[in-house]
């Protein structure tokens, strides 16, 4: 993420989704295995560290999009009804993780 001397000229408020890296990372680690706290706790700290780049830069007012529910997903209904809970279960962390960054 790059941006100019300040965003203040620009505006101070933002709309940050991020993206979909946090759920692709959440999916590629259920896919081929790994560490999924390990991930999560990366993802939360990945998106903890473009907010601190924006207020760096004079932003004042992040609105941040929580994730949706992963369980809710075409791939998570795939999974049955124990496979769609632990996505949303990983959702509701990966949220519970932003509120607290």
């Amino acid at each position: 993420m790059t941006f100019g001397d300040s965003l203040s000229d620009t505006g101070n408020a933002f709309l940050y989704t991020g993206g979909f890296y946090p759920a692709n990372d959440l999916f590629t680690t259920l896919t081929f295995g790994g560490n999924i706290g390990l991930t999560i706790h990366h993802a939360v700290q990945n998106t903890a560290q473009s907010f601190a780049a924006l207020a760096s830069h004079g932003a004042r007012h992040i609105l941040v999009a929580n994730l949706p529910d992963l369980g809710l997903t075409a791939l998570g209904r795939s999974l049955g009804p124990v496979g769609s809970a632990q996505l949303s279960y990983l959702t509701d962390v990966y949220n519970a993780g932003l509120d607290q960054a």
